[in-house]
């Protein structure tokens, strides 16, 4: 799976099999986003805990600020039998609860960071 997003717009798509370049948004190729590592992973990077078949998800080993300039937009999650996108606003809390599957797959967003990533 890929995420890309329009330079101009700020859309956000996920692509989840076919041709990049046929994604356009504002007369242009959209811009392949690229998964964040390092600095700032401690409040970015999703944590997965998984229990009785379910995967506890939130977003950072410390929480991640959800005020009105600073925080996560959302969270996907890919597995290979399904993909869920929870949007979220400031003031929700970044975390969900989803089945557990094998390779799965959790992505999250800030706003002021980007994209990050963790796979169990």
């Amino acid at each position: 799976m890929k995420i890309f997003k329009c330079k101009i717009c700020g859309n956000i798509v996920s692509l989840l099999d076919g041709n990049e370049k046929l994604l356009k948004c504002c007369n242009q190729e959209l811009e392949e986003i690229s998964v964040s590592t390092g600095e700032g992973e401690i409040k970015h990077k999703p944590v997965i805990q998984v229990e009785d078949n379910q995967a506890y998800i939130r977003v950072g080993e410390i929480e991640h600020p959800m005020d009105e300039d600073h925080y996560i937009k959302w969270i996907l999650i890919v597995t290979n039998e399904y993909s869920k996108l929870i949007k979220l606003n400031p003031g929700d809390k970044a975390e969900c609860v989803v089945p557990y599957i094998e390779g799965l797959e959790v992505y999250s967003f800030c706003n002021k960071h980007s994209l990050w990533k963790n796979v169990m």
